[in-house]
C-alpha cells in the first residue's frame, strides 16, 4: 500500500531470528517505529522508497549470540538507523550492505565490519557511544559534517579512535579506518 507502516509504535517487537522487510507497494516503513526492538538473526531488506529504523524515539538493536549481518536483497536505498545498538553476547555484526547512522551508534558490545563497498555513514549531528577494546568498527567509517567526532575503529583487539574537530562546513566528508602496521617498513609500532 501506501503511507506509513510504523511497526513497533506501542509495543517493542523482539526477533529471535531472522528479519526480512520486503516491500510490495510504494508507502514508507518505519521499523522500531517508537520502541527499542530487539533482533537475534540476519536483517535482510528489498526497498525502492526509503526505510528508517527507530525514526521516532524506538531503536533497533542486535543481540544475537552468534554472527549476524545486515542485508541488501535487491537495488534498495540505503536504509537509516536512527538509533542502532550492537549488545551481543558472542559473535560479530558485519555490514554487507552500507547504512547510515541519522542520531546515535551505541556500541556496547561486539564488533562491527564494514568494507570500502558496505560502509557505516554517520550524518551531520550524529554521535556514537560506548566504545571499547570489546566493541568498535573494524573497517571503513565516514561522517558528514561539521561536528567534533571520534571515528570508532580499531582492529578487532584494540580500540583505536581517530578524531577530527574544527571543521567548518557541514557538508565535509571524511572517512577513517585504523590499519594496523607501520607507515614505513622501516619502523616498527
Amino acid at each position: 500500500g501506501t503511507g506509513y507502516q510504523r511497526m513497533a509504535n506501542t509495543v517493542a517487537n523482539d526477533y529471535n531470528g531472522d528479519l526480512s522487510l520486503i516491500q510490495s507497494g510504494s508507502g514508507y516503513l518505519r521499523p522500531a517505529y517508537n520502541r527499542d526492538c530487539t533482533l537475534e538473526g540476519d536483517l535482510y531488506y528489498d526497498f525502492t522508497s526509503l526505510i528508517r529504523f527507530g525514526d521516532a524515539s524506538g531503536s533497533l538493536i542486535f543481540d544475537g549470540a552468534s554472527d549476524q549481518s545486515i542485508n541488501d536483497l535487491a537495488a534498495s536505498t540505503i536504509p537509516y538507523f536512527e538509533e542502532m545498538v550492537v549488545n551481543k553476547s558472542a559473535g560479530e555484526l558485519t555490514l554487507n550492505t552500507p547504512i547510515i547512522i541519522a542520531n546515535d551508534l551505541t556500541l556496547t558490545d561486539g564488533l562491527l565490519n564494514t568494507d570500502f563497498t558496505n560502509t557505516l555513514t554517520f550524518l551531520d549531528n550524529s554521535t556514537v557511544t560506548s566504545t571499547s577494546n570489546e566493541s568498535h568498527v573494524v573497517g571503513p567509517v565516514n561522517k558528514i559534517g561539521n561536528d567534533d567526532f571520534n571515528f570508532p575503529v580499531g582492529n578487532g583487539i584494540q580500540y583505536r579512535p581517530i578524531g577530527i574537530a574544527r571543521v567548518t562546513s557541514g557538508s565535509a566528508e571524511f572517512q577513517a579506518s585504523y590499519i594496523d602496521t607501520s607507515a614505513n617498513a622501516s619502523y616498527s609500532i
